[in-house]
């Protein structure tokens, strides 16, 4: 007779009364594995599977011309949904310590119109453009030239991901997902959540370290082929149901 098995995939730490049904769990980061055996979940009924970045979709570019940036100016790019959660205002600060460099914002989200405001009052308006909502990041990903995440909340950061399949210097903040991943110094620099001035302190390295900067792409883009490409986390998948198919069910979780 047919007995189903539930699969149920985690990106954050979410309350488990909602899978009760759940036979196995996948986690795609290994701070939430720890959070699931942490709430009475075995740990043979986790399977570890992160994320994946798609490569470029184009060598393409957005025109720096079109939104006001000098051919010769270094730009550091984020892409986020304009929240409280993804520290925007955080990186608007941090270009005031970094008076040669431009900012591009691409997103949308309520807080718009608060940090184009932020940017005025900053007197960094005139470096800021924000970019709205784009379909194909590759076209802002291959305009720019460093790539900052500054997340006060991110439990994975696919962000960044898609900044190392781009080969771009990343900067990130020590929220949960990057502070798991980045290896500091190595494929990208951390800097504590909501402080500006240490992420300004990495922007001014990046502009300063040619070095540093080919390094952080570099080993930044081999851990995306190594480790968080589609072909990669797929076979993961399809190794994981296949395992599931071969055997029985195992007894739900009782919360």
């Amino acid at each position: 007779s047919y007995n189903p098995v539930y699969v149920s995939r985690l990106g954050g730490y979410y309350k488990l009364k909602n899978y009760v049904q759940t036979d196995v769990f996948v986690a795609n980061t290994p701070d939430i594995k720890t959070y699931l055996i942490n709430q009475g979940v075995a740990d043979d009924m986790i399977h570890y599977i992160p994320n994946y970045a798609a490569p470029p979709e184009t060598q393409d570019k957005l025109d720096r011309s079109e939104w006001d940036t000098p051919v010769d100016a270094p730009v550091f790019l984020t892409l986020s949904r304009l929240h409280d959660d993804k520290g925007i205002d955080v990186f608007i600060d941090a270009l005031t310590h970094v008076p040669q460099a431009y900012g591009w914002i691409a997103g949308t989200g309520p807080l718009e119109n608060d940090l184009k405001a932020q940017a005025q009052k900053a007197g960094v308006a005139n470096r800021v453009r924000f970019l709205g909502w784009i379909d194909n990041p590759s076209l802002a990903l291959n305009a720019s030239d460093f790539f900052v995440l500054a997340s006060r909340l991110e439990p994975f950061g696919n962000a960044f991901l898609t900044a190392w399949s781009h080969k771009k210097p990343v900067i990130a903040s020590a929220s949960q997902g990057p502070l798991q991943f980045i290896q500091n110094g190595q494929d990208g620099l951390i800097f504590d959540k909501d402080d500006a001035d240490q992420l300004a302190k990495h922007m001014r390295s990046c502009l300063e370290n040619n070095a540093l900067c080919e390094n952080l792409a570099q080993n930044g883009f081999e851990r995306f082929q190594n480790e968080f490409s589609q072909e990669r986390c797929v076979n993961a998948y399809l190794a994981l149901y296949e395992s599931i198919y071969k055997q029985p069910a195992k007894e739900r979780i009782k919360q």
